[in-house]
Formats: structure tokens, C-alpha cells, sequence
């Protein structure tokens, strides 16, 4: 597969495969919101036989390469949520990730936090 857009390779495409490889089970919880490139890479990773992550934020955002990159996501039978369309980014990764460790918070019955506000 060519990761290649535009000519120059996502920078992030061999710190990921290289730290992808070092992970011993379980596999964390992964969070894209740019990059296209580095989704379908780890979704390539993980059909080859890598370990799965726990969970997948995939968000990335933009045009080339977005729509593609977050069908392979929808099809490829990772716990993950995703944004339909061309909507992504970092900071929506964050606010997804933000807002399920503040609903852990409250299953768990933290006393020092409101929850729901």
C-alpha cells in the first residue's frame, strides 16, 4: 500500500509501526484525529496479525484519503468510534476521549465530581 499523499509520507507512519511492535498485549486505547495515513497503516498492522487496540478513535480529517481510511475503520471489526464524512480532528478526538474518562468517572462514583455537568 502507498501512504504517500501529495508526495511526502506521513512523518508519523515509522514511529507508529515501530511502537505498534514493541506493544505487548493489551493494546491501549489508539487516538487519530489527522492523519489518515497513520489509520489505514495501523488498520494494515492489525489485519497482518497485530494486536488490536482496546479502543479506536478515528477521526481523522480533511479530503484525501478521509472517506476511504473511515470505511476500512467501519468495516474492519475494531471496538471504535468514528465520524462519518469529512469532519475528524484532534481536537473532536479529544473531546471523545475527554468525555468517556468523565463517564468512567461517574460509574465509578467519584464524590469529588458532578457528573453530567
Amino acid at each position: 500500500r502507498d501512504y504517500k499523499v501529495t508526495g511526502v509520507q506521513t512523518c508519523a507512519l515509522p514511529i507508529l509501526e515501530r511502537a505498534w511492535a514493541e506493544l505487548a498485549p493489551p493494546a491501549p486505547v489508539v487516538l487519530i484525529g489527522s492523519a489518515p495515513t497513520a489509520l489505514e497503516r495501523l488498520l494494515d498492522l492489525v489485519a497482518a496479525g497485530s494486536a488490536a487496540p482496546a479502543l479506536l478513535i478515528g477521526m481523522p480529517v480533511g479530503f484525501v484519503g478521509v472517506a476511504e481510511s473511515k470505511r476500512r475503520l467501519a468495516e474492519a471489526g475494531l471496538t471504535h468510534i468514528r465520524l462519518e464524512g469529512s469532519r475528524g480532528g484532534a481536537g473532536l478526538v479529544a473531546a471523545a476521549c475527554n468525555a468517556l474518562l468523565r463517564a468512567g468517572v461517574c460509574v465509578a462514583g467519584s464524590q469529588q465530581m458532578v457528573c453530567g455537568e
